[in-house]
């Protein structure tokens, strides 16, 4: 079974990928698309590790992962300053489907927004495990 490390650990890779593709100079959605979708894999393993380390285990499903993230805020385990990110979340797990599936096409903003936001939750990640 993974260990809340495990999922961390997963999540880094998720975004180095991101920031590697990012770092091509292609400039295209097709490419902005996947720097978005590598993000929010990022940011789920995130929670994913948070969740196992507070609630013992993980969501069943991606869109679960906001209202987990959600109870931990309401049980105190996250600290303020990191208490936005669940509608930052939930917003990055309502695109992930069009990303992964390219049912739209993202803007070089839109990616950057992914990333850091992905970046916050490992940040986190790396501060509760």
């Amino acid at each position: 079974m993974a260990l809340p490390e495990d999922h961390l650990k997963q999540s880094e890779y998720w975004l180095k990928v991101a920031e590697f593709l990012e770092k091509l100079p292609e400039r295209d959605e097709n490419k902005n698309t996947v720097i978005a979708a590598l993000a929010i894999h990022s940011a789920i393993k995130s929670c994913d590790a948070l969740s196992l380390k507070y609630i013992g285990r993980t969501p069943s499903r991606h869109d679960q992962a906001v209202e987990l993230f959600k109870h931990m805020v309401t049980k105190g385990l996250i600290p303020p300053e990191y208490t936005g990110l669940r509608k930052k979340l939930d917003m990055m797990i309502k695109k992930k489907s069009a990303a992964d599936y390219h049912a739209e096409f993202f803007s070089l903003n839109d990616a950057r927004n992914f990333l850091s936001i992905a970046r916050k939750l490992i940040e986190l990640a790396k501060r509760l495990i």
